[in-house]
């Protein structure tokens, strides 16, 4: 009976289940008696059968959940919990379960926190047994693939983002569908003991990831002067991007448009949980390579470098463009003689995507934002990534990528990571660098020697082995072992947060893909169309029809949609027949209104509607973008923001906060 009632009118279902769910939240004791006395979700083994039981009621769903995240924090029972996870995972893909079919912000933020407190203790688990092989273990036996697997197929380089969100969440979270004064003082215990003892477990990812680095910074100190001379080295330099990717892949003579996207600051866990996603909604990975960037990681020798095509020493001038330089190798290297519209430059431009050259066989484009909003910025990493960069990939990526061609090869590459800033200074006097602007946190251009205790906490290199612009006075370059920073004796201290400039695995490694459109489609749904129904003016809800055809009909399938405009709420819906249509209804908010906007009276903003679905545990994924447009209420008045100085300053709009 409950099918068929689901089938008729799921709506009227979910509204009859909240008002019981009202009921029990009006009364702290009432809440008590059920969760605590009678379902006893205090009890993890309990909590986790209430999961697989339970379909009707979110609010019993997400205590439970919430009980099993504080169990794992605990107790770092990985075995019961990644079963508990799959069990949720295999759930996640029926709508047939009435509470999954409009999952509430908590359930979402609490499923998030679980899903990443146990991929993180996977991940830590792994690590450690890696670093309980590396004490036997000596850089001379290490090469760079062993740092590629830890760092990249291990998902090593997840860990400072997943401790820093899941951290974040569990102080700051909305996860818990009543006010912590409702619930019964068990339960507000374990929830106050897990937030204190998972700081143990960054503690412990910390220390795991300094010993790693170590072994890093040994391995490019014996390799590094070899490996970027060296036209097939294991690992491809930002100088070698252009010979080695975009030349190995693109013929000019195909007629196939080339897309160069730089990210500034990209590191590989933001490119795989972040970037990656977005563009494979147009386009398929058709090479990814280990990366590097060149040493020191700073942005005006790596980026440059990478549209040079050359070391920096080679570099035709003192300062020259990075359009100069790009110009020059297609020309020298490719017998290209391209003429580019810059659009926008960096040299004259410096906010959003920063740079823009255009013709017709090829595009160079520079999106800046993951470093600009790195620097002079005290927000933590989840705060950086999820509320500030991951919306504008979603918004200026995505508006990007409707304009490419289908048929293009993309490729994409980032000049550095990031890394946190260490707790422990090294001092450096004028014995060792007499020119101040020779001593920078992460690295030091010296022209004397360390003394001891110097050279303990540093790994040193000749300077003429880095092949960069240097004075004749410097003789060495110096790099912070891991947990030490680099500060002038009596100078000012006021780092960043997180920075770069330095020699670790989060600023080394970088992506080197090459993406182009899917051979074949071999997707089983489609988007016949999204648009936008009616007119609508600022302050009234909006409604989006969202029709998706069967490439093969005949198939019954759960399908979620999920929305680039982060106030529409995420569902499922279920799929059967040949063509289906979905309604969705929010309430847009507008930010800031351009003077142009003003003149003509109405806004147009895209949203894209991105569809997700499982066949033969492959997961399929589209998208379809369509322009909405809201007639605004010229009367009201609105705070004139800089949207991209307030992004650098972590001031996000509301609606962008998560």
């Amino acid at each position: 009976a409950m099918k068929d009632q689901l089938a008729a009118d799921p709506e009227r279902v979910l509204a009859d289940v909240q008002k019981v769910e009202d009921f029990i939240k009006e009364d702290p004791q009432r809440l008590a008696l059920l969760m605590r006395d009678q379902l006893k979700l205090d009890s993890p083994l309990k909590a986790a059968d209430v999961l697989k039981r339970e379909r009707l009621s979110g609010l019993v769903r997400t205590l439970a959940l919430a009980s099993l995240l504080m169990d794992l924090i605990s107790t770092r029972n990985l075995a019961m919990h990644q079963k508990a996870l799959a069990e949720l995972e295999k759930q996640e893909q029926d709508a047939l379960i009435p509470a999954l079919r409009r999952p509430t912000e908590q359930w979402a933020q609490l499923l998030n926190a679980y899903r990443r407190a146990v991929r993180l203790h996977e991940i830590t688990s792994l690590l450690a047994k890696h670093m309980k092989d590396l004490k036997v273990t000596s850089a001379e036996t290490l090469d760079f693939a062993f740092f590629d697997n830890l760092w990249n197929r291990d998902k090593i380089n997840r860990l400072d983002f997943y401790t820093s969100d899941l951290d974040r969440m569990l102080r700051v979270g909305d996860m818990l569908p009543v006010p912590h004064t409702q619930l019964w003082p068990e339960f507000e215990a374990r929830w106050a003991n897990a937030r204190t003892e998972f700081k143990d477990t960054m503690q412990a990812v910390d220390a795991a990831l300094k010993g790693a680095n170590l072994l890093f910074q040994d391995v490019y100190k014996k390799n590094y002067a070899g490996w970027i001379r060296h036209p097939n080295s294991p690992v491809v330099f930002t100088h070698q991007f252009l010979p080695r990717m975009l030349k190995a892949h693109w013929d000019p003579k195909s007629g196939r448009k080339a897309v160069i996207l730089v990210f500034d600051g990209l590191r590989t866990d933001a490119w795989d949980e972040f970037v990656r996603p977005v563009l494979e909604e147009r386009y398929a990975v058709l090479e990814s390579r280990p990366g590097s960037a060149i040493l020191p990681t700073e942005t005006q020798l790596s980026r440059k470098a990478i549209s040079a095509g050359m070391l920096p020493i080679d570099f035709p001038s003192k300062n020259p463009r990075e359009l100069d330089l790009l110009t020059a190798w297609l020309k020298n290297v490719m017998r290209l003689q391209i003429k580019f519209e810059a659009i926008k430059d960096d040299d004259t431009v410096a906010s959003g995507m920063t740079v823009r050259y255009s013709s017709p066989q090829i595009d160079y484009i520079v999106f800046n934002f993951t470093d600009d909003n790195l620097h002079h910025n005290s927000q933590d990493l989840a705060f950086i990534y999820t509320s500030t960069v991951r919306e504008i990939i979603r918004q200026d990526v995505r508006s990007v990528l409707r304009e490419l061609p289908a048929d293009a090869l993309v490729f994409i590459t980032s000049d550095h990571g990031f890394t946190p800033m260490p707790s422990n200074s090294v001092e450096i006097g004028d014995d060792v660098a007499s020119d101040e602007k020779n001593v920078k946190y992460l690295s030091v251009r010296a022209s004397g020697s360390p003394d001891q205790e110097i050279a303990k906490r540093s790994v040193q290199f000749n300077a003429v082995d880095f092949q960069i612009p240097l004075p004749a006075s410097v003789q060495r370059l110096l790099f912070p072992r891991p947990g030490y920073y680099f500060q002038r004796a009596g100078g000012h201290y006021e780092p960043d947060r997180y920075s770069h400039g330095g020699l670790s695995m989060a600023e080394c490694m970088i992506p080197m893909v090459v993406m182009a459109a899917p051979k074949t489609d071999t997707g089983l749904l489609a988007f016949e169309s999204v648009q936008q129904v009616g007119s609508v003016s600022e302050g009234e809800p909006l409604e989006l029809e969202i029709k998706i055809r069967a490439n093969k009909p005949g198939e019954t399938l759960t399908i979620a949609l999920t929305f680039s405009q982060v106030e529409i709420p995420d569902r499922k819906e279920i799929f059967s027949g040949s063509e289906r249509s979905y309604r969705v209804q929010w309430q847009p908010k507008l930010g800031e209104i351009s003077p142009h906007d003003r003149e003509r009276g109405y806004v147009q903003m895209p949203v894209t509607v991105i569809l997700t679905y499982r066949k033969n545990d492959q997961l399929y994924r589209t998208s379809r973008t369509a322009d909405i447009r809201i007639k605004f209420d010229s009367t009201r008045v609105r705070r004139r923001i800089d949207s991209k100085l307030d992004l650098m300053m972590g001031k996000l709009p509301k609606e962008l906060k998560s």
